[in-house]
């Protein structure tokens, strides 16, 4: 789908295909019935989420993984709605942990937990999030943009020396943290 309209016209048979699958037309197998269903839920789940129907396509997601819980997909789109739509950056951060040891080279979720993480200040933790990302899949200028902005944050704090330091110890090819800890010291001497 991908107007608005298209959207909303997939509901309906999205609704047919699920009653086919159930009633055998699709596949007999019951393993390759419920891999199609969680598979037409997530669909579901996404048109809801797209519309703000936050509660409907939670439940959606649920439903889906408890049928299929190896899909990766639904899991970050579950986890995508936790952070972004209830602000639960805790229970997002365990879902991204989660699709992450079950992927591991899924950028996209080190970047996604690192945003759990900035967004509850916890700017190296973020920034270690984002480096993985990047080392995963440099092409993602998203990636780079949200780590410079944990540093603004990193700048902010207290331990901010103590923190970036840290930082050049675990990344050492770091550029980009070498030019914030000489900032500090910048403003040190000020």
């Amino acid at each position: 789908y991908t107007t608005e309209e298209n959207r909303m016209d997939i509901l309906p048979k999205l609704d047919r295909w699920i009653e086919d699958i159930k009633k055998g037309k699709v596949v007999q197998s019951k393993a390759a019935q419920d891999t199609l269903l969680a598979q037409c839920y997530t669909y579901q789940a996404d048109v809801y989420q797209s519309y703000e129907s936050d509660k409907i396509a939670l439940d959606l997601y649920n439903q889906a993984l408890r049928l299929d819980s190896s899909n990766i997909n639904t899991f970050f789109n579950r986890a995508s709605l936790y952070t972004n739509i209830h602000n639960d950056h805790t229970k997002a951060n365990k879902e991204f942990s989660r699709i992450i040891d079950k992927k591991p080279a899924f950028a996209d979720a080190y970047h996604a937990r690192g945003l759990t993480y900035f967004r509850r200040k916890m700017y190296t933790e973020a920034i270690v999030d984002f480096n993985k990302a990047i080392e995963l899949d440099s092409t993602q200028q998203v990636y780079i943009v949200d780590k410079t902005q944990a540093f603004k944050g990193i700048l902010s704090s207290e331990n901010a020396l103590e923190q970036i330091s840290g930082l050049i110890e675990l990344y050492p090819m770091d550029v980009q943290a070498y030019l914030y800890r000489t900032s500090l010291y910048r403003a040190m001497q000020d």
